[in-house]
């Protein structure tokens, strides 16, 4: 069974994000499988005011899922984000997880 991940960025209110559904590794983790780095031109394509922009200087994270002992959606954000709950909220619903799952948010330093 494939689960739902994911990598996003924070750009002011909007939430740009990227999905996929992974199959579990051997491990039961379930990862996007490619990096902000690697989406960035795409999502810079459509926003100019992102040009002069590295990947990571504005905010991200990432949605893995892990299956097993914990089998739980695993949130990574910065802490400004994950304090902020219009936007955690915001994030919640564009993710759209299924029914009833189980969610651990994480304050990831790098992001």
């Amino acid at each position: 069974m494939a689960y739902l991940t994911a990598i996003y960025w924070f750009n002011g209110d909007e939430i740009i994000m990227f999905k996929k559904e992974v199959e579990p590794d051997y491990r039961g983790m379930a990862i996007y499988p490619e990096q902000h780095v690697d989406k960035w031109q795409e999502v810079i394509k459509d926003r100019p005011e992102l040009a002069d922009k590295k990947y990571n200087e504005i905010p991200r994270g990432r949605m893995s899922y892990f299956a097993g002992t914990e089998n739980v959606y695993n949130i990574a954000v910065g802490k400004k984000v994950l304090e902020n709950k219009t936007l955690m909220s915001a994030l919640l619903k564009k993710l759209e997880l299924p029914a009833g799952a189980d969610i651990v948010f994480e304050e990831a330093a790098y992001y």
